[in-house]
């Protein structure tokens, strides 16, 4: 190098500059200086989530609600997201919960659950139902019943109740005594001569997609009587509640029609229900007896403190049982139709009739 002509010189990455004095100074002048390279920035490390626990909490049903049970990620996360896979393919839900369909039935679901944080990587856990999806239950709220009189060329019908799962399809059949009776598979069903001195029930069968079919039977019917009611001639005219001792009914009288009729049981010997006519005075749907401190579900006081109300020891041991005076009933629901009907001042007729 020429260090008089001022060259720049670079050496191992680093540049030295020479000034010297030209020629006659006394003394030559020089500087030397080193330049760095940049320097190169840090690398960024990012924070990592404690790894959670994750169960799927809940029956892998049909219709059935899972739910997402998730342990602590070790800093609250920004945001969640919950992702239900049919198959690990196939998006079914986004919440917390998620509730099987007919179309999960079969397939293995996958619950996958991502946490999300500025500055932090984001974390997935996944957890899978313990199977595949199962056939759902069908529970029922409320019993099938029958609705009707029981009478030869009347019609009865099926009333389907209430279950748990919504939107069912019902189908229906009769028996007779126990035997099926051919061809009654329809809700209604009109009671036939050959029924007399039978008992009637039916079968209801609820259905869903998905789901096990449900089957349940309702309670019989009285016995189907060989002749029509004989109702007193004082039970009309009007509206009438007609209690008859022979058969051990009340009916429903309108207009000298019979448009409801219950099986009744009566007072013990000593405690005898009165016969004669009277009115309702008084009505409760919640009564309790002041005697004996028991519950009369929709009492109708008629006579003293003889009422006609429900009874869930008729309901549940029949005739081998009796009352202190009242009138008892076990159809819940039939009198409870009937306490809607009856208005203060009704005529009460308590009587021995002709016996079917």
């Amino acid at each position: 190098m020429n260090l008089s002509t001022g060259a720049l010189v670079r050496r191992s990455g680093f540049a030295v500059v020479a000034v010297l004095g030209l020629a006659g100074l006394a003394a030559p002048v020089a500087t030397v200086g080193i330049i760095a390279p940049p320097a190169q920035a840090a690398p960024v490390v990012r924070a990592v989530f404690t790894q959670p626990s994750l169960a799927i909490q809940g029956q892998a049903r049909v219709g059935e609600t899972a739910t997402a049970q998730v342990g602590a990620w070790g800093v609250a996360p920004d945001s969640v997201t919950y992702e239900w896979l049919r198959d690990q393919a196939t998006l079914v839900g986004n919440q917390n919960a998620y509730t099987f369909t007919d179309q999960d039935l079969g397939h293995v679901v996958t619950l996958r659950v991502t946490a999300n944080k500025a500055g932090y990587d984001a974390m997935a856990v996944t957890a899978q139902t313990a199977g595949p999806v199962q056939t759902g239950l069908i529970r029922s709220i409320k019993a099938p019943a029958i609705k009707g009189i029981v009478r030869v060329g009347l019609k009865l019908s099926a009333n389907h109740g209430t279950w748990s799962v919504p939107g069912l399809k019902y189908s229906y059949q009769w028996y007779r005594s126990g035997k099926a009776i051919k061809g009654a598979t329809k809700k209604h069903y009109t009671i036939a001569s050959k029924d007399t001195k039978k008992r009637i029930r039916v079968k209801v069968t609820a259905q869903h997609a998905g789901y096990d079919p449900m089957t349940l039977t309702t309670a019989p019917t009285r016995k189907v009587p060989k002749k029509p009611a004989w109702v007193s001639g004082k039970c009309m005219e009007g509206s009438v509640i007609c209690i008859d001792k022979n058969t051990r009914e009340l009916r429903w009288v309108v207009g000298g029609k019979v448009k409801l009729e219950l099986d009744a049981r009566f007072g013990c010997p000593g405690t005898d229900t009165r016969n004669g006519v009277f009115s309702v005075y008084k009505k409760s749907a919640n009564w309790v007896s002041t005697l004996y401190h028991s519950a009369m579900p929709f009492s109708m006081f008629f006579s003293g403190g003889q009422a006609v109300h429900y009874s869930s020891d008729f309901h549940a041991r029949g005739y081998a049982g009796c009352s202190h005076g009242c009138v008892n009933i076990r159809d819940y629901n039939g009198l409870k139709k009937l306490f809607k009907q009856v208005k203060i001042g009704t005529k009460v007729v308590v009587y021995y009739g002709k016996k079917n």
